[in-house]
C-alpha cells in the first residue's frame, strides 16, 4: 500500500506541472497516464544531460590541468629545442585563449 500512495503521489506533482490547456484535452484516464509518463520521461532526460554535462566539465578540468603540469616539464627540460617548442606551444594557446575571451 505504501508504494502505491507514493505513485499517487508522483503521479499528482506531475499533474500540476501540465499546463490548464492540457488538462482539459485529456478525456480518458488511459490519455492521462501518458501525459504523465511523458513528462516523467522529459524530466528524467533533463537530468541525465545535466549529469552527462557535469562529467564532460570534470573531464575537462582534470585534462586542461594535466596540459599545465606537461608544460611545465617541458619548460624545465634540459634540451633547449624542447624548450623553445614548449614556449612556441605555450604562446599559441594563450593566443587561443585570447581569441575565444573576444568571441
Amino acid at each position: 500500500m505504501p508504494g502505491e500512495s507514493k505513485v499517487l503521489l508522483v503521479q499528482m506533482v506531475l499533474l500540476e506541472r501540465l499546463d490548464l490547456k492540457e488538462r482539459l484535452d485529456i478525456r480518458d484516464p488511459l490519455d492521462l497516464l501518458v501525459s504523465l509518463d511523458s513528462v516523467e520521461c522529459l524530466d528524467l532526460k533533463v537530468q541525465k544531460e545535466e549529469e552527462g554535462t557535469k562529467v564532460c566539465q570534470g573531464q575537462k578540468v582534470k585534462l586542461e590541468s594535466k596540459e599545465k603540469e606537461d608544460r611545465k616539464e617541458l619548460l624545465g627540460h634540459p634540451d633547449r629545442l624542447v624548450r623553445r617548442e614548449a614556449l612556441v606551444i605555450l604562446d599559441q594557446q594563450v593566443q587561443l585563449e585570447k581569441q575565444e575571451l573576444l568571441e
